[in-house]
């Protein structure tokens, strides 16, 4: 984006509502990146579960087993435990 830096206040709402970030340069060079909150604490609990050991592997093994058909859908789980 290329905007003036008094237009801070507009690249924060800007940033907040549609969760674009924006990259702030001097002399043609990215110095710094301005995200929104929620997507860091996103990005970093992401980062903290892929971290975990076996995640992946559980992450690939749920994967594998949804592509197999096994799973229990939304309708099968109501059956069995009601509507809550």
């Amino acid at each position: 984006m290329n905007r003036r830096p008094h237009d801070s206040e507009q690249y924060i709402a800007e940033v907040e509502h549609t969760h674009e970030r924006v990259t702030i340069t001097r002399h043609g060079r990215p110095r710094v990146l301005l995200i929104s909150a929620d997507d860091l604490t996103s990005i970093e609990e992401t980062l903290e579960f892929l971290g975990t050991p076996g995640a992946r592997d559980a992450i690939a093994e749920g994967r594998a087993d949804a592509e197999a058909g096994r799973f229990v859908d939304n309708d099968e789980i109501k059956a069995r435990y009601g509507r809550r």
